[in-house]
């Protein structure tokens, strides 16, 4: 662990997920916890409604770089990018920015059950990874995109501003990351 108090709560093949202290995995789900998340593959996903999933705008097999990724999210009316710049994560090079629910333009929505969910979706997995990820109201993510081969693999910070850790303090620990080799 990259420092006393943190949790690897998921080291799975396309998966890993570290919580810093004072905050819990039910949280993760729930919104009220900060993340680290390292994915073996993303690419940009949009929210479907009425009904939850996600489109994917970019198409569902890899191949789009982070440059194009980042000009993607650029469009996206419900999106406030900045902090756009080069990033090299263990080894692997790309983009980082930061994402927020744009100002004044409501959320996304839809239906899960009898539970509406409010979410802007940015991300979703491929290439082993399962999971789809977006922003919400008061609420910052940090996302690396790295080429990995034929993919992007992603990074996601992602800093609840009421929970106690900030986006700074976690991209230190984001910075320390070490990948293996492929074979």
């Amino acid at each position: 662990m990259p420092h006393e108090g943190w949790r690897n709560y998921e080291d799975l093949y396309g998966n890993f997920l570290l919580v810093p202290p004072s905050n819990d995995l039910e949280g993760v789900d729930a919104g009220t916890s900060d993340y680290i998340g390292a994915y073996r593959g993303v690419l940009p996903s949009t929210l479907t409604s009425p009904r939850c999933g996600a489109d994917w705008p970019l198409g569902v097999e890899a191949g789009p770089t982070p440059a194009e990724m980042v000009r993607y999210y650029r469009t996206q009316k419900n999106l406030a990018v900045s902090n756009v710049h080069e990033a090299e994560v263990g080894g692997r090079s790309g983009v980082v920015l930061d994402l927020q629910a744009a100002p004044g333009v409501p959320l996304d929505h839809c239906r899960e059950g009898g539970t509406k969910v409010e979410v802007n979706q940015v991300i979703s997995g491929i290439e082993g990874s399962s999971f789809d990820h977006g922003v919400v109201n008061d609420m910052t993510m940090r996302l690396y995109l790295l080429r990995d081969h034929k993919r992007v693999m992603g990074i996601e910070i992602t800093d609840i501003h009421a929970a106690p850790g900030t986006v700074d303090t976690m991209t230190s620990v984001v910075e320390s990351l070490r990948f293996a080799a492929e074979n």
